[in-house]
């Protein structure tokens, strides 16, 4: 009985919580969106040039994330 019980509350549980597991993806992808803004607007220069400055293959992504493919390249 004790098992059944359980299946019942896993089973009744999974169709309950899509619009709590909405919410949750909700807050993901604002977290997501804010760090991409802070590795982006808010980082300061030195912490990106140790982050991503110790190759160009590494510069060259940070840049096209923050900026776009067609940035202008500042520092060579």
């Amino acid at each position: 009985m004790r098992y059944l019980s359980l299946l019942l509350l896993i089973t009744l549980t999974g169709c309950v919580t899509d619009p709590v597991r909405n919410q949750i993806a909700k807050g993901y992808d604002t977290g997501l969106e804010k760090a991409e803004g802070f590795v982006c607007n808010d980082a300061t220069v030195g912490s990106v040039i140790r982050r991503y400055g110790v190759s160009s293959d590494r510069a060259k992504t940070w840049k096209e994330f923050c900026f776009g493919a067609n940035a202008l390249d500042i520092v060579k």
